[in-house]
């Protein structure tokens, strides 16, 4: 079976070698023609050049920090990642807005009259239009302007991409021209800093946080006025000092109010055992007694007695009892004798003088009375000074409430303000940044100025030539052999004719042997 296998290949080559000798010219005729068109696309077909840049986004205040009117609210975690920067870079780098600024800066005329070929040729329909023929039909259909073909142009024109695990982003563009291309990398740089730029800034954020800065500021100049009037009213310079001092005065007073009870509790107790003392003794005690010393009073009352009575006598006898002057006589005798009779006749004479024990008791009473009035003074005072300090203490307490107010106000206000004047700080430097376009991206490599064109390519295309033209020589060989319907062989002519053949004559040509 091999044996077999073996002769059909063999006679297949064989076949194949013939049909190609017996094709020759048209094979060489179309192998040439290949080939001369693919010298005369490598000479004449038209130039492209490249310009190539490189981007580095680095991590920069984009990347680590917050736009400051993100942060006026509240927060949730947010998981980003630099491969999503780096996405992000290109897809703003792609994005039409990018394109359309890029054509306006250069103008329409200028992409497209410079367009490389295969570029231009999604545009050549629409200026086939004017003159006529199946595109300029099938544009008149949908007709759009310069700058959306320009746009459209530099799309295709343009390549971005960013290789993997790097920060950099390569920016490539063909045109007809290198200078052209590094034009339009250039043009795509610069207006992609500027996308960059405002992208990554609030607009008005700043003059928003100035003017919120302005309105706190003056909210605390109240709340401050506020507080100092509040101390004013009270008097209060530190609510805490004052009320220790309060509470210490308090303090004292206490004791000086159980001091003074217990000084008074005791004085009552030490006057009421001397007011008992004190009716035990005796008020007068007597120190001397004389006897028989001359009365002079009684004794001088007895002598105008005897007197009148001696007149009284005198005047009976000259006078009867119902004489005036008898009975007036009489009548003033009976009123000394009824004197007389009331005079002490006793002649004893008694010193007396206070007892010296009760002299003692009293004076001490009168001491006990003295401590008393004076602890009394002393506990009536300390429970005025206490109700006077429980009213300034509530006095204080109502101050505190509104000062704790006032404070817990000027305290929040001021937390405020500095987070807004920190907010404001943040977006004047974002602002200032955006001016100077400064950002985490930077040009890693300017736009190339490369002489040497990227298409055609003459190795590839030649290669290419060379392929087609070997395939194109063998096909025409095949198809011309398909469509010949002349025998050249003897088992051509038994598989077409079904008849046998017995000998083959070779025919003679330019000296050379052929199988007829």
């Amino acid at each position: 079976m091999n044996m077999n296998h073996d002769s059909t290949i063999s006679d297949t080559a064989r076949d194949f070698v013939r049909v190609m000798l017996r094709h020759k010219k048209k094979a060489l005729s179309v192998f040439a023609a290949i080939l001369l068109m693919a010298g005369c696309v490598i000479c004449f077909w038209p130039r492209t050049y490249s310009s190539e840049a490189k981007l580095f986004v680095r991590v920069g205040r984009e990347t680590v920090g917050l736009d400051p009117t993100a942060t006026t609210g509240q927060m949730m975690n947010m998981m980003d990642s630099r491969e999503t920067e780096i996405n992000s870079a290109l897809e703003i780098l792609r994005s039409r807005q990018i394109l359309e600024k890029v054509v306006d800066q250069l103008t329409p005329q200028k992409i497209l009259d410079s367009a490389p070929p295969q570029a231009a040729s999604g545009s050549s329909a629409s200026s086939a239009s004017s003159g006529g023929g199946l595109g300029g039909l099938l544009s008149s259909l949908d007709p759009v302007s310069d700058r959306e073909r320009a746009v459209t142009t530099l799309s295709k024109s343009l390549s971005i991409s960013a290789p993997k695990r790097t920060s950099v982003i390569e920016v490539s563009c063909t045109a007809s021209s290198p200078k052209l291309a590094q034009e339009i990398v250039g043009t795509v740089l610069t207006v992609y800093g500027q996308e960059h730029a405002r992208l990554n800034r609030t607009p008005g954020s700043f003059d928003f946080f100035a003017e919120q800065s302005a309105l706190l500021e003056k909210k605390l100049a109240d709340a401050n006025e506020a507080l100092r009037q509040a101390k004013n009213e009270s008097g209060l310079v530190s609510i805490a000092g004052q009320r220790n001092h309060v509470q210490q005065q308090m303090a004292l007073v206490e004791t000086e109010m159980l001091q003074s009870e217990v000084s008074l509790a005791s004085a009552r107790a030490r006057s009421g055992s001397l007011i008992a003392s004190m009716d035990r003794v005796p008020a007068r005690l007597k120190t001397e007694q004389t006897t028989g010393i001359t009365n002079f009073a009684s004794d001088e009352m007895r002598k105008a007695l005897y007197g009148l009575e001696l007149k009284e006598i005198e005047l009976k006898s000259r006078f009867t009892d119902e004489h005036p002057l008898v009975q007036e006589v009489s009548k003033q005798v009976a009123d000394a004798r009824a004197i007389v009779n009331t005079q002490d006749k006793s002649r004893t004479q008694s010193v007396e003088t206070v007892h010296p024990v009760r002299n003692a008791v009293m004076l001490d009473r009168t001491k006990e009375e003295a401590e008393m009035a004076s602890a009394a003074a002393r506990l009536a005072t300390a429970q005025r000074q206490r109700t006077d300090l429980r009213v300034k203490l509530k006095s204080l307490n109502d101050h505190e409430v509104k000062i704790a107010d006032a404070q817990r106000r000027v305290e929040q206000l001021e937390t405020v303000f500095d987070s807004y004047v920190d907010k404001r700080e943040q977006s004047r430097i974002e602002q200032e940044l955006g001016k100077e376009r400064i950002s985490n991206v930077n040009v890693a490599q300017a736009p190339t100025l490369v002489e040497k064109p990227v298409s055609p390519n003459k190795t590839l295309t030649l290669a290419a030539g060379l392929v087609l033209a070997l395939l194109g020589g063998i096909g025409i060989a095949m198809i011309a052999e398909h469509f010949d319907r002349s025998l050249h062989t003897a088992a051509e002519v038994e598989r077409s004719l079904d008849v046998s053949v017995l000998m083959t004559i070779p025919r003679m040509q330019n000296d050379r042997v052929v199988a007829n």
